[in-house]
């Protein structure tokens, strides 16, 4: 069945969304180990998820004991939700490469 918004646009059914808000994994694009940074905060708000956590940051190779991937197209696995913490010039290209790697959704 298709459902239509007021403004008839076809609505995305809960299977279609269910990478993003029930997701088993998440990439974190400009992960840092600098406390206090966004990027690390990200990290640490998702102490309590069960899921697989990937940070993604060409400069480092580990992040909070947690191994560090250069791109989003390094990952293990295809995230189900890419959260971007980069500065707004990263953003674009970002979501390119979210998209490349087979993203359930993105959070910017």
């Amino acid at each position: 069945m298709v459902t239509r918004s007021p403004q008839s646009r076809v609505l995305y059914t809960r299977a279609e969304l269910e990478r993003l808000i029930a997701p088993r994994s998440i990439a974190i694009v400009g992960a840092s180990p600098r406390a206090n940074s966004f990027g690390m905060r990200t990290l640490e708000n998702l102490a309590h998820f069960r899921g697989a956590i990937w940070p993604v940051n060409g400069k480092y190779q580990e992040i909070d004991g947690r191994a560090c991937y250069a791109s989003l197209a390094a990952l293990p696995g295809k995230p189900d939700l890419v959260a971007l913490v980069v500065p707004r010039v990263g953003v674009e290209s970002s979501l390119h490469e979210a998209a490349a790697a087979g993203a359930g959704g993105v959070i910017v």
